[in-house]
């Protein structure tokens, strides 16, 4: 009640409070929970949408790409996931696995946006040919895999491009 300056009734509601936050039955229910949505999503299997463009441009013109996919993935080394979260698991311990999937969705579209612009960009003189994606979509799956401690379960993906249009406005025609 000296300590933080405070009447006795709200002392007590605020000692009350402490004991029952972190009495001991409490402390142990912590405990059980303490990386429950760490063990819920290692025990999952996670299925990642994604859709992305990028477009290619030679000699005046440009060609838009497209493609969209699916990745299903499951944890292989549970390890590497802890190591990879650990920052997350710090900053609270009973990290939900929805926020883990969030964590691993956005590194695995970034990592396939990169890979979707290098695929359409790579070649400076011949269009890219978005019905042979599937292959650099699948390479890029299991990379993500491979990185981070998950087994592909399934992939798939479906890509599409425009005729090749030629950049009009880019010389003021």
């Amino acid at each position: 009640q000296k300590e933080c300056c405070l009447k006795k009734s709200a002392a007590d509601q605020v000692a009350e409070m402490w004991t029952s936050l972190f009495g001991r039955e409490n402390l142990e229910e912590w405990e059980k929970n303490t990386g429950q949505g760490l063990r819920d999503f290692c025990d999952g299997v996670w299925e990642y949408s994604w859709s992305g463009d990028a477009t290619w441009h030679y000699g005046g013109g440009h060609v838009d790409c497209w493609c969209s996919g699916m990745v299903k993935i499951e944890v292989s080394d549970e390890e590497k996931v802890q190591r990879e979260i650990a920052t997350l698991l710090k900053e609270n311990p009973f990290v939900s696995e929805e926020k883990i999937y969030d964590y691993y969705d956005d590194i695995l579209g970034q990592m396939l946006d990169e890979g979707l612009e290098y695929y359409v960009t790579c070649e400076e003189y011949y269009e890219p040919v978005m019905e042979d994606y599937d292959g650099s979509f699948q390479d890029a799956a299991e990379k993500f895999c491979e990185k981070y401690g998950f087994s592909l379960v399934g992939c798939e993906c479906d890509g599409d491009a425009s005729d090749y249009e030629p950049d009009h406005d880019r010389y003021g025609w």
